[in-house]
């Protein structure tokens, strides 16, 4: 259950501070690669697990 909460939070992340819960691209190519791009950020930025 801790890593799915790590997961979770990941997601909230990507969610709420990127703006990915209403994405504003078209086509599954474009969002995948707005969200990989936010996963990378996520990591660059120093999020650890706890």
């Amino acid at each position: 259950m801790r890593i799915r909460k790590h997961i979770d939070e990941a997601f909230d992340w990507i969610k709420t501070v990127v703006g990915q819960d209403k994405t504003k691209f078209r086509g599954r190519d474009r969002v995948r690669l707005a969200f990989t791009f936010a996963a990378r950020c996520l990591v660059w930025c120093g999020y650890r697990n706890q």
